[in-house]
Order: C-alpha cells, then structure tokens, then sequence
C-alpha cells in the first residue's frame, strides 16, 4: 500500500481487494470531471454521483444486450475478413501489427458507433494515425491533471500540440456525430439507441452537447482499449512461443476451417483462448491506473475500515489495477511473468477477485462484452490463417518504450512476418 497527502487533498492510492467495496456504490472523484464545463453533463464516465451515473447508464444498457450484441457479432466479423484480406497482401513483408491492429479497432469502433464512417485500414492514413498518438498525449496530460488538480494552473504550458490533439478529437466528435444523426440508422449502432431512434416522435434523449461529450468518450476507449489489447496479446505469444502454439492446436482443434469460426456467435468455451485473453488483461489493463473514488464529507462513522486501513471521509483512494494485478498475495508465482497456466492449473495462486481489467461493480466498463466478443473472434481467425514471427527487425526496446500509461496503457512497435497456411 501507498500512502500520498497530495498538495490539495488527501490521496491514497491501494492494491488491495479490500479497496473494491469502495468502488461499489461510492462517489467518483472529481478527477472524471476536470475538463467538464460547470453546470454541464460530460459523458457515462464522468457522471460523479451514483444515482446519476445510474440513470445515464440506464440510456446506454439497451445498446450492450444479448440481442445487440448478436448484431455488433456480423460488423465485427465484417471488419475481421477485411483485415484478413489487408493482411494477405503484405505476406512475408515487415508489418507492424499494432498499427494494423489500431486501424481494425477504429474501423469497428466506427461501425459500432457511428454507421461505419470511417475506412481506416484501406486508407492507411498516417496522417490519421498520428492524430491518434496525438489524441492518446493529449489524453496522458489531461489524467495527470485529472490525479493532482494542483497541476491545472499549468495548463498554459502544456505544448501546443498535445492541446490541438485534444480539439482535434472534439471536432472530429462533433462531425462524427452531426452525421450519424443527418444520416439515420443504418444498423442499429450504439446511437441507434442514444438517439432513441425507435421513438424518433419523441426526439433524443441526450442533448447534443451530451451527445458530442459520449462521442469523446467512445472514440479513444473503444478503438484503443481493443487495440491494446490485441496487440499485447500477440507481443506475448510470439516471444513465448509455447503458449503461442498451445492456443493455436486448441484453435485447430476446435476448427476445421475459418468458415466454423465465423459460424460459432461465442467462443467464450475455449479455456486455453480464454486463459491468454485473462493473463494478458492481467498484465496489460485497459486503464492500468485503475479508478479513483472519493469518500464524501458526512459520511457514515466519519469514514470506512478498508482492510486495515481506516479511509477517514474526504479521502481520495486510487484502485491501482496495474499494481493489483501484480501483486504476489493474489498472483503467485511469477506474478511479472505471462504465465496462461495459472487461470487452469490449481497450483497457482489465482485470486480472480483481484481480476478487475474492466473496472468493478455498477460504474464497470458497461463494453466489456463487446470487447471481448472482438478478442476472442479476431485471435481465432488470425491464429488459423496465418503463421506469425518476429521480424528480424523488431526490438524489445522500442515495444517496452511504448507500454506506458498514456489515459489507457500503451504499445510499441510490433513487427512481424506473416504466411497463410497451407
């Protein structure tokens, strides 16, 4: 445990279980609402107050249901045999997967959110994908202010570039959303069901500044969270090769041919899939920082008893998930090591309550199951039509440069070479 008095509040920051009944039902803090104008309403994650949080999550449960997620399951799967098509034409070429992978997951975010505007991974546009990086900058700054307030009356001196990445991704949000709404529903996406578009008498639910603010909040956590993800789980397969050939005869096994897999609408029952997929999230978080919530003023017996600790009221207490996931009281042994075995194998220490990649309790990462529906779904295809190897050109170095927290975690450079098989 790390204890911090911060220059304006008092600040814990936790890597304990312990700390997650404080997630439940609790204030978040003010760091969600740094860059909200006051009087207005930013997106679901910076809804602060508990009742309100669940009632803004209440406009966006009809987009992540079993029935929407049976349509999102075929643009997913659209996406995938276009990446898989890209990919064929740069056989036994360098390709850096994390970028095709960031130009996959911008095109899904799009066609999930926004009628499919965009067509990143044809149009290769680094143009774009440096806006991207830029956005990602942008966003690393503004969590630091959003974690120590007292660094905001710098804001001047933050460099000019980070601060145009920022407007550039609220005026690409805005048209983004201007358009979907000229344009109407061409599948039912997720503001099919924000804008309320099967009761369009009655208008949107959501002002169009709410609307813009959501949009925000969807482009950088949907594409890149996913992105991420991705690319991290291929980093650790193709430096262990082991596992990368353990997950591929299960993938075999199971399939006789990519058609089974676009056929199969789950693949959540794929132990050895699902164990690389956990212990990949377990060292690469989405958001590695974790969630911070607030103790307010006037609470209860003054504060709450978190474990040992005593939490007085008025204390800010950070959930650091990339610490949590490393700690050798709930992960053993090994817990630095990508180990897939210790989500099968009872001779691990595996405490899957300190498993939280996609946050805890009511505020959790309401895409969750979207996210994993692209894992599970791109792995496997990827996995039975092609072989993969490290270039002789990739560096570890440069990879490791670029895992830092950035708002979510960051990559490196992933080059590889790629053959269909046989």
């Amino acid at each position: 445990m790390l204890g911090r008095k911060a220059a304006v509040r008092d600040q814990l920051t936790l890597h304990s279980t312990s700390s997650e009944a404080l997630i439940v039902n609790k204030w978040k803090s003010d760091r969600y609402i740094t860059f909200v104008p006051p009087g207005e309403s930013g997106s679901l994650l910076s809804v602060v107050d508990p009742q309100l949080h669940a009632e803004r999550r209440r406009l966006w449960e009809p987009s992540v249901t079993s029935k929407a997620l049976r349509v999102y399951r075929e643009v997913i799967q659209n996406r995938i045999q276009q990446l898989v098509s890209l990919l064929s034409q740069h056989q036994q070429e360098d390709i850096n997967l994390s970028t095709w992978f960031s130009y996959f997951s911008f095109d899904v975010m799009g066609d999930l959110a926004f009628n499919g505007q965009f067509d990143v991974m044809r149009s290769g546009s680094m143009d774009f994908l440096n806006n991207l990086k830029g956005i990602k900058k942008a966003l690393f700054i503004q969590d630091y202010m959003m974690v120590f307030t007292w660094l905001r009356e710098y804001i001047p001196l933050v460099p000019q570039k980070y601060m145009k990445a920022a407007l550039w991704l609220r005026h690409f949000s805005t048209e983004a959303v201007l358009r979907r709404m000229q344009e109407g529903s061409k599948t039912k996406d997720f503001y099919y069901h924000l804008l309320n578009e099967e009761k369009l008498d009655q208008g949107s639910v959501l002002p169009l500044r709410v609307l813009i603010r959501e949009a925000m909040l969807i482009i950088p956590a949907g594409y890149d969270s996913v992105a991420n993800a991705i690319s991290h789980t291929f980093f650790h397969l193709l430096t262990n090769p082991v596992y990368f050939e353990r997950l591929r005869d299960e993938v075999d096994q199971t399939f006789s041919n990519v058609d089974e897999i676009y056929l199969k609408d789950d693949l959540q029952n794929l132990p050895y899939l699902n164990a690389v997929i956990n212990e990949t999230l377990r060292l690469a978080p989405p958001l590695a920082s974790g969630t911070q919530r607030y103790l307010p003023k006037g609470s209860a017996n003054g504060g709450v008893m978190l474990g040992n600790t005593w939490i007085p009221e008025g204390t800010y207490v950070q959930i650091h998930t990339y610490s949590l996931h490393r700690n050798p009281k709930y992960f053993s042994p090994d817990p630095e090591v990508f180990q897939p075995e210790r989500w099968l194998d009872k001779g691990y220490n595996t405490d899957k309550s300190a498993f939280i990649p996609f946050s805890y309790g009511p505020a959790n990462c309401i895409g969750r199951q979207i996210a994993l529906i692209k894992l599970r779904k791109t792995l496997c295809v990827l996995l039975k039509t092609f072989n993969f190897e490290l270039s002789p050109e990739f560096d570890i170095n440069k990879w490791n440069e670029g895992v830092m927290e950035q708002f979510t975690l960051g990559r490196g450079d992933l080059l590889v070479r790629i053959q269909k098989r046989g």
